[in-house]
């Protein structure tokens, strides 16, 4: 059974900074070559593609809008709304105007942790009820704010993160295994299917 478990809302927990969104009647767009995270760069799993990220010039402070490893990002806007885990620090990478980007106030919390909890199935309810059930739909930053999580003591997290990393690593390993399987199977139907058809 777990102890110390200690509830807190979103807000408690996070700095919560709007993404970066360009100033139309502003032209100055001094800050050149940042790389954009958008909606289109986040995997099923939410973790980021980093490989075909948009290149842009900022005409904003750059700065409230870089994220570093160890952020998370809140998808706001749109059909999906999860929470993606920035897992390493790129230089000159900030993150759209989608997202609300999510900065820790307390090293005492881990950020992968709160990454699995956030998107647990549980406070993915929570959050589907906020949206309203519409198709397109926008959280604000009110309402994200007030979202209540449960806190572990520090070595619960820790069990919770290596937990999480097995489940994936048999994960990946099934899904590769079960592609190898269907290539095999298609081969001896498509064999089975054209043989003794002339080509």
């Amino acid at each position: 059974m777990q102890k110390n478990i200690k509830i807190m809302k979103i807000e408690e927990i996070f700095h919560i900074q709007s993404g970066y969104q360009e100033r139309i009647d502003y032209d100055n767009y001094n800050n050149r070559g940042y790389r954009l995270i958008q909606g289109k760069d986040i995997n099923k799993d939410n973790s980021i593609n980093w490989a075909h990220l948009d290149v842009i010039n900022v005409n904003r402070d750059y700065k409230n809008y870089i994220v570093n490893n160890g952020d998370l990002l809140f998808q706001a806007r749109g059909s999906k709304h999860s929470f993606v885990f920035v897992d390493k620090d790129e230089e000159n990478t900030i993150a759209g105007h989608t997202f609300y980007i999510l900065k820790l106030k307390s090293k005492e919390i881990l950020p992968k942790y709160l990454w699995i909890i956030l998107n647990s199935n549980g406070l993915k309810s929570e959050i589907d009820k906020i949206a309203g059930g519409a198709i397109i739909s926008f959280i604000t930053k009110s309402n994200l704010s007030n979202i209540e999580i449960p806190i572990s003591s520090i070595d619960e997290q820790r069990t919770i993160i290596n937990l999480y990393n097995v489940i994936e690593k048999k994960r990946t390993i099934i899904n590769t295994l079960s592609s190898k399987y269907d290539k095999i199977i298609i081969g001896i139907l498509n064999e089975q299917i054209f043989k003794g058809v002339d080509k």
